[in-house]
């Protein structure tokens, strides 16, 4: 049986030379307890399509919302595999 995950996404958001909400990437780190996973996204142009494929559509927008300016965010009720 699999332990829940709690899933963060730390968005990388130039501070300068940049238009403002611009994201390079999304590093993510999944954690359960007993071991620690990361990755991250480098497509931000489809990120809210692919925030949609476990998350309802206001919610992965509202998160999305949140990241564009800098905001380190921790994702709701997701459980790991």
């Amino acid at each position: 049986m699999s332990e829940p995950f709690t899933l963060t996404a730390i968005p990388c958001v130039p501070k300068e030379a940049s238009p403002k909400g611009h994201l390079e990437f999304i590093r993510f780190i999944g954690d359960n307890s007993h071991e620690i996973q990361k990755g991250s996204g480098v497509n931000t142009a489809t990120i809210a399509d692919d925030f949609m494929k476990f998350l309802d559509k206001t919610t992965a927008e509202d998160l999305l919302l949140r990241l564009r300016p800098g905001e380190q965010v921790l994702f709701p009720g997701f459980l790991g595999y």
